[in-house]
């Protein structure tokens, strides 16, 4: 399954719509820290809107939703990036590596 652009894309390397209670996200933060790859998280509950443009690019609602430099991808999708170790590949076609070594911010 392929990401999906929004029509605006994000401005950040990489951004995870969560919920608290979600397993599925805790295991995508993990993986991206267990590669050094800095992270945006935005809680659903308190970030509706930028979430309901995220499920519009998707096509579905659906949690976690991880944006890769504005390409959208679900849990799903985005197992398969990293089992196939292309994440770092995207990162570096979208214009940056995403590293937390650069200045970003890790998690929220």
């Amino acid at each position: 399954m392929k990401g999906h652009t929004p029509s605006e894309p994000s401005k950040v390397g990489v951004e995870i719509y969560t919920l608290e209670e979600c397993t599925p996200c805790q295991e995508v933060k993990r993986l991206l820290q267990d590669e050094g790859i800095a992270y945006r998280e935005y809680p659903i509950k308190e970030n509706r809107k930028r979430f309901h443009k995220a499920t519009k690019a998707i096509g579905r609602i659906t949690v976690p939703i991880i944006s890769i430099n504005g390409q959208c991808f679900d849990y799903q999708a985005f197992i398969q990036v990293h089992a196939k170790g292309k994440l770092k590949k995207l990162l570096k076609t979208f214009g940056g590596e995403g590293r937390a070594d650069k200045g970003e911010s890790r998690g929220r």
